[in-house]
């Protein structure tokens, strides 16, 4: 399928979603980001079209950017602004984000 330029193809997940239970779902982002990175260590998370990161890289990268954000705020519950072309480095960023808890 093209639209603007751009071509869409649906790809079928090889593994079933998980299904969460009630407690998990009222946990953070973050925490349930955690959980499925400590399952699938290895496993690819993210891909572009030169690039790609395991759930351990993604996290790691998180980590680094939320450590990166927190060092430069002055308080907690401090809004933080993204601005970035979409990619890998958007969803490192976002993953950050929520990991300092400043949303």
């Amino acid at each position: 399928m093209k639209d603007n330029g751009f071509v869409y193809r649906y790809i079928e997940p090889k593994n079933k979603f998980e299904k969460f239970s009630q407690a998990e779902i009222e946990q953070s982002v973050a925490s349930i980001f955690e959980k499925q990175v400590s399952k699938y260590l290895n496993n690819l998370a993210v891909k572009e079209k030169n690039f790609s990161l395991t759930y351990t890289e993604l996290n790691q990268s998180a980590n680094r950017t939320a450590r990166a954000i927190l060092s430069k705020i002055n308080k907690q519950g401090q809004p933080i602004i993204l601005l970035f072309e979409q990619g890998i480095n958007c969803l490192t960023s976002i993953f950050g984000v929520l990991k300092t808890g400043n949303f």
